[in-house]
């Protein structure tokens, strides 16, 4: 363990006990815990960095790799193995192999010579607990996503249904990437639903652009003509169009030709879904697709901002 002066920066603010080993884990659970809980954490500052580097120095973190590799049920065997006295301490390589871990546990159990086992016992226990609970947040946080095959399949939503559902809790923001559109009245009216009742809410579309020619001197008759066949053809006729973008590296016919094959949507830089249907009633009813919807506003706006990171760059162009 690291000493009583270097221990990590947390809520753990009092000094750490100088005597006694129960005491000491004790104090270092939290630290331990928020160490190796599998989400994202802030970057450590200068401080920590010297404080780690002190104890790696020290030969007080050789553990680490075990830590960062176990899952809930690896540090519950462990813990289960120290109680039940299938691997004795001071630890032996071949009874910690023999209990089915590798060389990473042996190291990890190395470093904590001279601790009592109970009390390893029991702080692997509890990092197994926050281990359970991390998990659940992830999975809270994340859904499959499954188009065709009409057969439910456990732990999949259906794509049309995320859709809907996304469209409907819409507040202030909606972004829309999608390489082709077909029926799009029908597609997009649960979308058209919720601006009628949430008039303020802002649409960006994103699409690519096809080209019969691939002149630049065609350009602006391939954009007119591409949002004349939308409002015509897709969009419901009492609302405005939404903010529409394109890449006109999709109009070119050569080999140098980039399309626009994004398929996202991304509502109120919160919730995030990536798939590989486009928007038309095949993709999302009957073709084959799979996709991951989240609950994560950090990869929301990333994802929204790297669209208008590329609008600011002149690579995605007005469509109007």
């Amino acid at each position: 363990m690291c000493s009583a002066s270097t221990r990590p920066r947390g809520r753990w603010r009092r000094p750490l006990p100088r005597r006694g080993v129960v005491p000491r884990m004790l104090a270092h659970l939290g630290a331990f815990v928020r160490a190796n809980e599998p989400v994202p954490r802030p970057h450590l500052g200068r401080r920590d960095r010297r404080i780690l580097g002190r104890c790696v120095l020290r030969g007080r973190v050789k553990f680490d790799a075990w830590l960062d590799e176990a899952t809930a049920s690896d540090l519950a065997a462990l813990s289960q193995c120290l109680v039940d006295g299938r691997i004795p301490f001071p630890p032996r390589r071949s009874s910690v192999q023999l209990a089915g871990f590798g060389e990473s546990a042996v190291a990890f159990l190395e470093g904590l010579q001279g601790t009592d086992p109970k009390v390893i016992a029991w702080m692997l226990e509890r990092l197994a607990e926050e281990r359970r609970h991390a998990d659940d947040r992830y999975a809270s946080m994340v859904r499959l996503v499954w188009s065709g095959a009409s057969e439910r399949t456990q732990g999949f939503r259906d794509t049309r249904e995320v859709l809907d559902g996304l469209f409907a809790k819409a507040e202030r923001q909606v972004l829309i990437s999608t390489y082709v559109i077909h029926n799009g009245r029908s597609v997009f009216a649960p979308l058209a639903r919720r601006i009628r009742e949430r008039p303020g809410i802002e649409v960006e579309l994103y699409v690519n652009l096809p080209s019969r020619t691939g002149l630049p001197a065609d350009e602006r008759a391939d954009v007119a003509a591409y949002r004349e066949t939308f409002a015509r053809e897709h969009w419901p006729e009492d609302l405005l169009l939404p903010a529409m973008y394109y890449d006109p590296e999709s109009r070119k016919l050569d080999a140098s030709r980039a399309s626009l094959h994004a398929k996202c949507v991304v509502v109120d830089a919160r919730w995030a879904f990536v798939t590989s249907a486009n928007f038309t009633e095949a993709a999302q009813e009957r073709n084959i697709e799979a996709g991951v919807l989240l609950d994560h506003p950090r990869v929301a706006e990333a994802l929204a901002g790297r669209f208008r990171a590329l609008r600011e760059a002149g690579r995605l162009r007005v469509l109007g």
